[in-house]
């Protein structure tokens, strides 16, 4: 079995060899392949289609991929996952994640950082991500840092538990989390707290409810990923 079996994945690109050669060495990776050979044509079959993951060139007459991604991210957040395939020196991975990708590789590519960077995008969405790790947040006026534990994430905010006296209700937080193993340094963002519960309950556990306003690019995806792996629907923490 290989590592993208039954994932279907959309290469954009105006080089028909290019083209070629992804085909070729995904399809050996069990993944369903379609191509497109520019920005415009990936939009008209994204429109009618769904797919796990689009490997875009970066520089494509008509509609390239900066504005492909652009066009794919307005509709979703989220998926499918994006990676950018460019020679241009000034696209950064970190830039490209700030557009809303899961990353950059940089030509000419080596397939093995492809597949490399679809295993990380797509493989490991089958596996639970953990919620319980711990979160640091800063609070008020005088960003009053406390570290408390996460119990559960919705794709609109989610639930912290916390035992410091907690912020009062439309107050707004900075949050990163934080984990031993240190796989997710950039899992952070805005929210603004629009619930408390006081006191330990039946229902749950002291704690705040919020709402995120602002999510970096691998928190979105960590959003996604909670979702995927728990099979719970999209909704916000309340």
């Amino acid at each position: 079995m290989g590592r993208l079996e039954d994932r279907t994945i959309l290469v954009v690109d105006d080089e028909a060899d290019l083209r070629d050669i992804y085909r070729e060495e995904l399809e050996a990776e069990g993944a369903k392949v379609s191509v497109a050979t520019n920005g415009r044509e990936a939009m008209e079959i994204l429109a009618k289609r769904s797919f796990d993951a689009v490997i875009s060139d970066y520089h494509m007459p008509d509609v390239g991929g900066a504005e492909l991604l652009a066009w794919i991210r307005a509709r979703d957040p989220v998926r499918p996952a994006v990676l950018l395939v460019t020679a241009h020196a000034t696209l950064t991975h970190e830039r490209a994640k700030e557009m809303g990708a899961v990353g950059m590789v940089a030509k000419p590519a080596e397939m093995v950082e492809v597949l490399s960077a679809l295993e990380v995008a797509l493989v490991r969405k089958a596996r639970r991500v953990p919620t319980d790790w711990e979160v640091v947040l800063a609070l008020d006026e005088a960003r009053r840092s406390v570290r408390a534990r996460v119990v559960n994430v919705g794709r609109g905010g989610m639930f912290i538990h916390m035992s410091d006296s907690l912020p009062t209700p439309d107050t707004e937080v900075t949050f990163r989390f934080e984990n031993p193993k240190r796989l997710a340094p950039a899992l952070e963002g805005r929210a603004i707290c629009r619930w408390t519960r006081a006191q330990e309950a039946p229902g749950g556990p002291r704690g705040i409810g919020v709402e995120f306003l602002q999510l970096s690019a691998d928190m979105r995806q960590y959003v996604a990923l909670v979702l995927e792996g728990s099979g719970s629907q999209p909704h916000p923490v309340s």
